[in-house]
């Protein structure tokens, strides 16, 4: 029986927006729209940009139920430690891969 870790999941579809910006202007113009669009658009799950950064939208009553059971609350901490770590990794702070593999000195 695989697991949940041992499957390759994709990534959650992102919400169209504009270069540089995502999906700030939406979001500002009628945030409560902005969102139930892309819930009925993408579905319970997907991303959306501001500006650099890319966050991921669990929403509706399936994430909400999910996020109340124990493998949810747990699957929560596991990314809030991978995201710390990152955080905390210099060569990964400003986000682009490309800088992943540079070497900081302090």
């Amino acid at each position: 029986m695989a697991t949940l870790e041992s499957k390759a999941l994709k990534t959650p579809p992102r919400a169209r927006g504009i270069p540089l910006i995502g999906n700030v202007l939406a979001m500002a113009k009628d945030p409560a729209k902005f969102f139930v669009d892309c819930y009925r658009k993408y579905g319970p799950v997907y991303r959306v940009q501001v500006f650099n950064n890319t966050y991921t939208v669990l929403a509706g009553a399936e994430a909400a139920n999910f996020m109340g059971t124990r493998q949810g609350r747990d699957s929560l901490r596991k990314m809030s430690s991978k995201v710390a770590a990152r955080a905390q990794d210099p060569a990964r702070r400003c986000g682009h891969a490309r800088h992943a593999r540079h070497r900081w000195r302090a």
